[in-house]
């Protein structure tokens, strides 16, 4: 939780209740090769905070074609 927390505060700052509600909030998931946090037709009930590993991304732009999308996060 510490580095979700970090990253926010390069933005600005939060007071002791603001950090107490996200570290109670806040959930560790891991996620395996192959497993889809997010999928097409399915409404995002989650925002992800990523620490290490790939994340891969993909869309269809306005002519159909899909546009795919990798980020290694160390």
């Amino acid at each position: 939780m510490n580095k979700l927390i970090e990253y926010i505060l390069q933005f600005g700052s939060l007071n002791q209740q603001q950090t107490d509600l996200i570290t109670r909030k806040a959930t560790v998931t891991a996620l395996r090769k192959d497993d889809y946090f997010s999928e097409a037709g399915n409404v995002p009930r989650q925002v992800g905070f990523v620490i290490k590993g790939v994340v891969r991304g993909c869309y269809f732009n306005g002519k159909g074609e899909e546009i795919r999308m990798n980020r290694k996060i160390d």
